[in-house]
Parts: structure tokens; sequence; C-alpha cells
């Protein structure tokens, strides 16, 4: 890929499967350090040592999780949100 994105950090939420997962693998091979965000723990362990970036357990519709979480990653360049209700 052409390195979009390197040096830059990604949070994506909804990145343990679907359309989150797909956004996260592709900023992760555009150079991005990507941190996924999910509700279900299990699922995002193994989607994060597929992608090879780091997780973050988080329930979005949580706004004092979601404040705390914002804190934590001051720092981020790029945030996507794809989490859903299923």
């Amino acid at each position: 890929m052409s390195g979009l994105l390197d040096g830059k950090v990604a949070i994506v939420t909804g990145g343990s499967k679907g359309i989150g997962f797909g956004i996260a693998e592709r900023f992760c091979k555009e150079g991005a350090k990507v941190i996924i965000c999910s509700r279900n723990d299990s699922e995002l362990s193994e989607a994060a040592s597929q992608l090879g970036c780091d997780s973050h357990q988080l329930d979005v519709s949580d706004s004092k999780a979601v404040r705390s979480m914002a804190a934590w990653f001051s720092n981020c360049l790029l945030y996507t949100s794809d989490a859903a209700d299923e």
C-alpha cells in the first residue's frame, strides 16, 4: 500500500467484524497504528490478533465509557464509528 497513514493513530469502533473490520484492515495496511473497539471481548481479541493491532473493549452506548476512551486516546488523529446494534 501507499503508506498514506504512516505515523497516524486510528480508532475504529465496531472493528471486530464486518465493515469496521475492513476499515481497520485497510488502515493497518496503510501504515496506521490501529486500535479497534467492540463490546464483545472474545470477538475483539480474535480480530485484533488477525489484524495485528491493539484493541479496547468499549460499548459506545455507554456515554461515560466513551468519554473515558476519548480522554485516553487524546492523541488520535483518525476516528471512524461503525458500531451498530444487532
